[in-house]
């Protein structure tokens, strides 16, 4: 048997990530998975002569994938073109009301305020406001790639960092 450096068990995204980045590292890696394919829950099956997504088919954090694609020596417009659909998502209610949810926030909103109407408008957006400016902080320092995280000496750092930056 072949020598390993590490073994990852799981080839989905995360298992496959962390496969590259080991291997980009010069590490001998063993993917194990127990599936007919790599992929996880990222995968396509066909229904009645239709191939739909069976798993995410949203990308909250592209510049991670990018991230790894280059750390894998790749370049990323070679490989995949990422596209922002508009609306990102439709969801359709009982009562036949179709809600449009945008990526810009103000779209949204603005789609919010013609089905629902103003006050739901309002009201959504003093629900985001918090949220939006607590994800613009670890948005950054989440990403291992970060000066500051990688600066940090050690796990205890980090978390401190982590902290200080989310107002804890």
């Amino acid at each position: 048997m072949t020598q390993v450096d590490a073994i990852v068990v799981g080839g989905g995204l995360g298992g496959l990530a962390a496969s590259i980045v080991l291997g980009a590292q010069g590490r001998r890696t063993l993917l194990l998975e127990a599936a007919e394919c790599l992929g996880g829950k990222a995968g396509t099956t066909t229904i009645d002569g239709v191939t739909v997504d069976t798993g995410p088919s949203v990308l909250t954090m592209p510049h991670t994938l990018l991230g790894l694609l280059r750390t894998a020596g790749l370049a990323p417009d070679d490989h995949i073109q990422l596209r922002a659909a508009s609306p990102g998502f439709r969801y359709h209610f009982a009562d036949d009301t179709v809600l449009d949810v945008h990526h810009a926030v103000g779209d949204t909103l603005d789609s919010v305020h013609a089905t629902l109407g103003g006050q739901a408008a309002r009201e959504l957006e003093a629900f985001l406001a918090p949220r939006i400016a607590r994800f613009k902080i670890p948005e950054k320092i989440w990403c291992q790639h970060d000066p500051l995280i990688r600066g940090a000496t050690d796990k205890t750092d980090r978390r401190a960092i982590r902290a200080a930056c989310l107002g804890l």
